[in-house]
């Protein structure tokens, strides 16, 4: 699958209520990585308005120098965003 209705799903990290970084997801493995975040603390969204609901989110602070990966899951079937998953990973290590 290539999108959903011929549409990317969207990752977006926020802050102060700014989108500070978005892009497409890589449909193939459903995630987004967002490199070079400053420190503090971020909300992480996936959405698509095809989806029901149209998006997720999840809070996220940054501590160190990490790489954040957003992941989406949803159901085709019922055509629901159920949540995203937020991993960090060093980027020092």
């Amino acid at each position: 699958m290539t999108s959903i209705d011929g549409v990317a799903v969207i990752a977006l990290v926020k802050k102060d209520g700014l989108i500070y970084d978005e892009q497409s997801v890589n449909l193939r493995f459903a995630d987004a990585h967002f490199y070079n975040l400053p420190l503090g603390n971020y909300i992480a969204v996936a959405k698509h308005p095809a989806l029901n609901p149209p998006e997720a989110e999840q809070e996220v602070e940054l501590l160190a120098r990490e790489l954040l990966e957003v992941r989406y899951i949803y159901s085709e079937a019922e055509r629901q965003l159920l949540r995203i998953q937020v991993t960090s990973h060093s980027l020092d290590s």
